[in-house]
Formats: C-alpha cells, structure tokens, sequence
C-alpha cells in the first residue's frame, strides 16, 4: 500500500512539472500576441487629379514582438506595411483601424489609398482630413492652391512642393486643377537668345491674367449650361436602379473576365488587365457597389470575386 502511494505522488509531481513546462513554451511562442503603443512620426499625403490619395505614415514601435493598432483617416481601398528593411507585414483592418504584426522595433510605414478624404463643389477641390502627426500634404500637379486653414509652411518634397501642417489639426484645403491642354508650354529655339525688356514682360503678365480670367469664364459658361440641361431632364429619365452588364466598358469587361477565372487580389487583377492602379480602384469599388463583384479578406489581403449567383451563370 505504502509503494503505491509514493508511485502515485510521482506520477502527480511529474504532471504538474509537464504542465508548467508546457505552459513555459506556450508562453514563448505566443509572445507576440501583446498589444504594444505606437507613434504617428510623420505622415506624408499625395492627392491625386481625380481625387483619390495616397496616405503614408510613419511609425515608430518601441515594443516587440507585438501587434498595433493604428486609427485609419478614412476607410481604405488597399493597404500595406513594410518595416524599415522593407520587409512587408502581415495585417488586417476595416474601414477605421488597421492592426500590424511587428517582429522588431523600429520605423514601420503604413500605406493605404482612400476616396473618401476629398470632395467636388463646381470646379474646387476640398481636402479635408484630422492630422494625427505632423503632416505634408502633396497637391496634384497643376493644381492651384484656393485657401488653406491652418496656414501651412511650404517644404519641398524631390521637385514638387508640398505643405506641412502641424499635428492634431483639422486641415482643410480648397484647390482648383488646372486642365492639362489648357497649360501653356514655352520652347526656345537652339542657337538663338532671347532678350526682355520690361515692356514686354508686363505685355506677357497681361496676356497671362486675361488667357486665365477667359478659362474661368468659358467654365462658368459650360457649369451654367450643364446644369440648365439637367432641369430640362424629367424625373422618368432619371435612373434609379443599378446598371446591368451592357453599360460596363472594356475595362470593367476586362475585370470581369479575369475573375471568372479565380478570384484575385487588386496587385493581381492590375497585372491581368493592365489597368493603371487608381482607375482599377475606381472600377472594383464601382463593380462591388453596383453588386457585379464581391471580396473578402485572406491574411490581410483584400481577394475579389464575382458574386455568387453572376459565378454560376
């Protein structure tokens, strides 16, 4: 009786020694499931001339391994993380936060596109966005600059110029893009100089001001024009329920096809179609909207496909 006693209080010790062990490399391998604080260092943000923007933020992690969280601007098309050797990083987010897992501490960059951070009135732009960071806002080319609030400081980014806002700011800029055809280009003959004298650059700076001031009119005349053939239009005309495949163009035909072969992610489908990368956001956010596509998520990565009753036809 006394042996299997002592047998049977082995046989306990040795559980609890195994159990405690186990639990020591549980421990080890799931260490990086702690949540840790990040900082927003800078922010660097592209406006597009079809308004969509490009947000990189760069963050500073003290902690790791961990996971962070960061507060999106506004919900995203496609993002990514690389980490300072620009290895990227696994990730997943919804429309107002991203959480990224990080293996080492150091600067991380989060990228991500939106079309929500901009908005149309007639022919002005509006940027509008809360500034976590110190921010530079990188306007279209071409692009006029309306009003700014708060007052930015003027920096330069390669060759273009950009403004830098101070952090915790609501920023709210009003620009105008000038339409391409309408820029004057200027080409000097080889061999030749050219001489000016004031007279003619007050000439030149007179003809600027009226070529500019005629382009402002012609757009109030077109605006005006528009909008008086939309009153005209009765309210049988107007479209209330979705567009079917006959008013997708070859591009959308293109995105469609692609799809009925597998489902893919957005990098995939541009190199499928060869659709530039922002029409192609433009066309999946449209088709997903208009009920032609759906998506889902697989290790942080947005996969788009046909929805299920166009799959089965």
């Amino acid at each position: 009786m006394t042996t299997l006693r002592r047998q049977s209080g082995y046989a306990a010790r040795i559980t609890a020694t195994s159990t405690l062990f186990l639990l020591f490399l549980l421990s080890l391998f799931y260490s990086p499931i702690i949540m840790a604080e990040t900082t927003c260092t800078n922010s660097i943000i592209e406006v597009y001339p079809d308004g969509s923007v490009l947000i990189n933020e760069t963050l500073s992690v003290q902690e790791a391994p961990s996971n962070i969280t960061v507060r999106l601007l506004a919900p995203p098309i496609y993002v990514f993380a690389i980490d300072s050797d620009g290895i990227p990083l696994p990730l997943n987010y919804n429309n107002t936060h991203a959480v990224i897992s990080v293996y080492s501490s150091g600067q991380v960059t989060l990228s991500y596109y939106t079309l929500n951070l901009t908005t149309k009135a007639g022919d002005i732009w509006t940027l509008t966005l809360e500034a976590k960071c110190p921010t530079t806002i990188i306007l279209p080319d071409n692009s006029v600059p309306v009003s700014m609030n708060p007052t930015p400081n003027p920096v330069i980014i390669g060759n273009r110029t950009g403004f830098e806002f101070p952090p915790d700011t609501t920023i709210t800029m009003n620009y105008y893009v000038l339409p391409s055809q309408f820029i004057p280009t200027h080409t000097n003959t080889p061999g030749t100089t050219q001489t000016t004298t004031t007279t003619e650059t007050t000439t030149a700076g007179q003809n600027n001001y009226i070529y500019l001031i005629s382009i402002i009119l012609l757009l109030i005349i077109l605006l005006y024009l528009f909008q008086r053939h939309r009153g005209k239009k009765s309210s049988s005309e107007i479209i209330t329920t979705p567009p079917k495949s006959g008013s997708l163009d070859d591009r959308d035909q293109k995105i469609l096809e692609a799809l009925k072969r597998k489902p893919m992610s957005a990098p995939e489908l541009m190199h499928e179609t060869r659709i530039p990368k922002t029409p192609l956001y433009r066309r999946l956010k449209r088709l997903v909207d208009e009920g032609f596509i759906e998506y889902y998520e697989e290790n942080g990565v947005r996969i788009y496909r046909l929805r299920s009753e166009d799959a089965s036809q």
